[in-house]
């Protein structure tokens, strides 16, 4: 069982919203802890709900749109999430539904807790790379998700 499961979700062949799968790889890098899993959750939708077994806690990165300046980074915990009625189209830029797919997988197994990491987007493109305004955030990013887990670099 893992403390905690870091799930960065994106496609990195679509710009600015690569930038969780990013996050996991600088964060393959470090050296974190064993009880500490990191995960590309891919273009996320349903499939992620089984990367919801075998931790107590998650760190969920993604891409967002909430109309900030690019590169803002938005921290949602668990009880935003699940208690709000927010718009999860603004929280997941592919085709499922975020909160949706975290209400159904707290009711198969109660989460721990949850923390929702989502770098403002400035373009969504078909090209590797990201615009230099979410690119510059993920220093930050990494620092911010090493704090909430606990763990230093």
């Amino acid at each position: 069982m893992y403390n905690w499961r870091i799930i960065g979700i994106g496609n990195p062949l679509r710009g600015d919203d690569g930038i969780g799968c990013r996050v996991v790889s600088e964060l393959e890098k470090l050296d974190l802890p064993e009880d500490i899993d990191v995960v590309d959750g891919g273009s996320g939708g349903i499939s992620l709900i089984s990367l919801f077994e075998g931790a107590g806690r998650f760190v969920l990165i993604d891409a967002v749109d909430m109309q900030q300046r690019p590169g803002t980074i938005i921290h949602i915990t668990k009880e935003q999430l699940l208690g709000s009625e927010a718009d999860s189209r603004a929280l997941d830029l592919h085709s499922g539904d975020l909160i949706g797919l975290l209400k159904l997988a707290d009711a198969i197994t109660p989460l721990k807790d949850i923390v929702l990491f989502g770098v403002q987007i400035e373009q969504v493109d078909y090209t590797t790379a990201m615009t230099p305004a979410v690119a510059a955030a993920l220093p930050q990013l990494v620092r911010d998700i090493c704090e909430t887990i606990g763990s230093t670099f």
